[in-house]
């Protein structure tokens, strides 16, 4: 991944808030046993769309996914993530 295009932290929660609601998943998913997560627009985390939406690259959105064996997959723009199949 290219870090020179890299936001901070403050940021990207300013531009995507994707990353401060993940981050709440995070602290809460022990008072669930099912989670499911669509993000919309999935499109905008690509590379090639940095200069235009300045969203955090898709790689973070499936590190996420994997660090906590969810299952993702993308359908219709819409980035998909279960923590159960």
């Amino acid at each position: 991944m290219d870090t020179t295009r890299m936001a901070s932290p403050i940021e990207l929660s300013r531009i995507a808030p994707v990353v401060d609601e993940l981050a709440s998943i995070s602290a809460n998913m022990s008072n669930f046993q099912s989670v499911a997560i669509m993000i919309d627009d999935v499109r905008c985390f690509l590379p090639e769309n940095w200069e235009t939406y300045r969203y955090p690259d898709i790689s973070q959105l499936i590190d996420w996914a994997k660090q906590r064996e969810f299952y993702w997959r993308i359908e219709h723009d819409i980035f998909i993530m279960k923590n159960r199949v």
